[in-house]
């Protein structure tokens, strides 16, 4: 039983930070999770996540959250850098890259690939904690930015990187980029420009 003062709020303040988001996705997942049994597609799936730790981890990324298919990752948390957005940007490159090797191996073994999309962009959040069965999720974050991020990772064709407008700015000049022009995000009244 979950007691009230097992949900007590944690000592840690909620900050104000300025953060680049990412956020990937594996395609088409639940096509995947139909075709294979639990056990092969766990060892695919863990063997992704742990190419993308490794890409997040090695540019400084914090990964808040692994959800199966999902990853969402912070640049600028807990530390941050003068040029997070880039290194989000390269961390994102590289699990492409890491994907692409991988997908060698699953080719042959089990005639089968992965893809990815990739959302980023960069804005002010409160991170802080929230409240989950047992305890405390610590590093949630608050704000549009990840809302934002979320939904460029939707608008992306299969292995590559959406950035908002606002990231773009920061690494613009660093990386090949094509102009999509603007997206309509449902539930904002601005419209979000993409690269």
């Amino acid at each position: 039983m979950v007691t009230a003062s097992a949900l007590a709020s944690p000592t840690a303040q909620p900050e104000r930070r300025y953060l680049t988001i990412l956020f990937c996705d594996l395609v088409g997942y639940t096509n995947l999770s139909e075709r294979l049994d639990p056990e092969e597609l766990h060892a695919i799936q863990s063997e992704y996540q742990r190419l993308a730790l490794a890409a997040m981890e090695r540019y400084s990324g914090f990964v808040a959250r692994l959800s199966g298919d999902g990853i969402l990752v912070y640049f600028g948390y807990p530390a941050a850098h003068e040029n997070d957005a880039e290194r989000a940007v390269r961390a994102a490159l590289e699990l492409i890259s890491r994907l692409a090797e991988f997908n060698a191996t699953l080719r042959s073994q089990r005639q089968l690939e992965l893809s990815v999309r990739i959302g980023i962009h960069t804005g002010l959040v409160i991170i802080g904690s929230e409240p989950v069965s047992g305890g405390w999720q610590r590093h949630s974050v608050v704000g549009e930015a990840a809302n934002v991020a979320a939904h460029l990772q939707a608008e992306a064709v299969p292995n590559t990187i959406i950035v908002s407008h606002e990231t773009f700015e920061l690494v613009e000049g660093y990386f090949t980029y094509e102009p999509l022009g603007q997206i309509r995000i449902k539930g904002l009244s601005r419209i979000i420009s993409a690269y």
